[in-house]
């Protein structure tokens, strides 16, 4: 005879997918009530940024696909930071991002300006019209490049089913916001001097 508890292991409630970040900008995310607020700054904001376009690890995003929409777990300031469209259950939504990318640095920063796309603008630079050779259009070759690696670039989603239980939604949040165990001073010296 099989455990009572044994049944619901072969339910998959969760699975990881790689989503590509076009996607993400077509698709309107819901916030659940129990999210706190906007968090980053716009320097917060635009280091994540910088991050996924030269293609460092980031966390993942988590989801929870049920049938009145997409609503997010886990991941709102990412989301947020890269353009996507965040609505909170008052129906007001996220703030715009405050991450531009400089065109003739090709770093992303809190300044916006003359040479600054957002993330979402970046990776639709190829459909702008690019302007004609002149002082600085090199720069703006660099922003059709940066373009074409933000329409490739992708972030590991986990996605809860509309199976999942609200149960499980709150056990899936406290799984990937349960803080680890600190780093003594110790520890984090050795780590700094052991990178140089």
């Amino acid at each position: 005879m099989t455990a009572p508890w044994a049944a619901s292991l072969s339910r998959t409630r969760c699975t990881s997918q790689v989503t590509p970040l076009p996607s993400l900008w077509s698709t309107a995310f819901l916030l659940p009530a129990f999210q706190r607020g906007e968090r980053w700054t716009p320097s917060m904001q635009a280091a994540f940024c910088d991050a996924v376009l030269v293609g460092d690890p980031v966390p993942p995003i988590l989801l929870w696909e049920r049938r009145d929409g997409t609503w997010v777990i886990d991941g709102q300031q990412r989301l947020t930071a890269l353009g996507a469209k965040v609505v909170r259950v008052d129906g007001t939504t996220n703030t715009p991002t405050s991450a531009f990318l400089d065109v003739r640095t090709g770093r992303f920063g809190p300044a916006q300006g003359r040479w600054h796309l957002t993330a979402v603008r970046t990776a639709r630079w190829r459909a702008l019209a690019i302007p004609k050779p002149s002082r600085g259009s090199r720069d703006w070759e660099w922003a059709g490049v940066a373009g074409e690696v933000m329409r490739r670039r992708t972030l590991v989603t986990y996605v809860l089913g509309p199976d999942a239980t609200r149960d499980d939604a709150v056990r899936a949040f406290r799984a990937v916001n349960t803080p680890g165990v600190p780093m003594t001073p110790d520890e984090v010296e050795m780590l700094v001097a052991s990178a140089g």
